[in-house]
């Protein structure tokens, strides 16, 4: 007997009973040979012939049931569970299976007992895609059938994507003409593994653009006749790994180009000519007579400049200082000498009119400062001296 299949027969009335298996093919056909034995000991064979036909569909598993899915939506490279939930009463032993092909780069599982379907599309996935997961249900009594599971592919939120939690970007750069100028991705130091930079597909004429596909380093050339001051913008699509991208510009400028030197190498630069100046700051006051030792002798007017300026007098030097006698007396016995000297004695200017402006010198601009100096030096000698000639005055009296 074809296997699965079972066949009675009735000894007496000769009536046969054949059950073909659940998962008989409709069309199929049996010879079912049937021996019969006569009285007088002779016997004869007999065939019976059955074919199956398809179960009338109310009456199978299959006909009688009617599991499905709700239809599903998922982000790209997001799994998606789906359940059976159509028909809550599936006989038990029901086995389901899911689909040998599927749309490349998706993935489907189906839980053989329960009927669960999981889908995750490519991250690439371009939303709006739509695709049907067939589901074949094998009965228990051999029936089967087959339903669709409808998954659309919808955008991410723009929040949970590569694109929307990064931020690539480029300082802006400037270069000269016909040079090339680098300018790498700075502004966000992590981007993930697996992101891809393109450049352009179309340039400024005459201009070049390199793009690393792994770093996002620009190198931009303009043309050697770029006019300075020109900018262009080079866009950069950056793909990132789950399939969603963004664009970012650089920004280059064409600066002036690099003139000749004007350095002539081998030749020292001019020394600086001291300005003409003239300080109207000095200290004032009262001069302070050699004679004294302390007393204060009025300032003398030609150490006043028409700035207003005035120079301290110069005390006398430990030099030697000749008189007009030909006497010579040290800086030490010019003090000794002004200490003998009485009150009404002290040294008074031998000058009435000492005044001196300060005027600038012919074509140099120059002050008459060093001559009020050397003028102060005068005055503190001369009283030098007639302390001396009042002094040998006493003595000789």
């Amino acid at each position: 007997m074809p296997s699965g299949w079972t066949v009675d027969v009735d000894p007496n009335t000769g009536k046969v009973t054949v059950t073909p298996p659940t998962d008989a093919t409709p069309g199929t056909e049996v010879n079912i040979p049937v021996t019969v034995h006569y009285p007088d000991g002779s016997t004869e064979t007999t065939n019976l012939k059955v074919t199956v036909t398809p179960k009338d569909p109310s009456e199978t598993d299959a006909g009688q049931h009617d599991p499905g899915y709700e239809d599903a939506k998922t982000q790209p490279g997001k799994p998606v569970e789906v359940p059976q939930t159509k028909d809550k009463n599936i006989p038990p032993g029901t086995e389901f299976e899911g689909p040998k092909d599927v749309p490349s780069g998706w993935t489907v599982d189906v839980d053989p007992n329960t009927g669960k379907v999981t889908v995750t599309p490519p991250p690439e996935a371009t939303p709006g895609t739509e695709v049907n997961i067939p589901v074949t249900v094998h009965y228990p009594d051999g029936s089967t059938e087959t339903t669709n599971l409808k998954v659309t592919v919808t955008p991410k939120d723009p929040s949970e994507t590569d694109a929307g939690q990064h931020d690539p970007g480029y300082e802006d750069a400037k270069t000269q003409p016909g040079k090339p100028v680098e300018v790498p991705q700075t502004k966000d130091k992590n981007i993930p593994p697996g992101t891809e930079f393109e450049g352009p597909k179309d340039v400024p004429t005459g201009w070049t653009v390199d793009v690393d596909p792994n770093t996002g380093k620009v190198t931009v050339t303009p043309p050697a006749n770029a006019t300075p001051g020109t900018e262009v913008n080079i866009p950069v699509t950056v793909h990132y790994p789950d399939g969603s991208t963004e664009t970012t510009n650089v920004k280059v400028t064409v600066d002036q180009p690099e003139g000749p030197s004007t350095h002539n190498e081998g030749q020292g630069e001019q020394p600086t000519q001291p300005k003409p100046t003239t300080d109207n700051n000095c200290p004032t006051g009262d001069v302070e007579h050699p004679s004294t030792g302390g007393d204060k002798a009025p300032t003398s007017p030609s150490a006043q400049t028409e700035g207003h300026t005035e120079v301290p007098a110069q005390a006398p030097s430990t030099t030697h200082s000749t008189m007009d006698n030909g006497a010579e007396i040290t800086g030490q016995e010019q003090h000794a000498s002004q200490e003998t000297m009485s009150s009404d004695e002290k040294a008074q200017p031998t000058h009435a009119d000492t005044h001196s402006d300060a005027k600038a010198l012919p074509e140099t601009g120059e002050t008459d400062a060093a001559r009020t100096t050397a003028f102060g030096s005068l005055f503190a000698g001369l009283g030098a001296l007639l302390l001396f000639r009042r002094k040998n005055s006493k003595d000789e009296q």
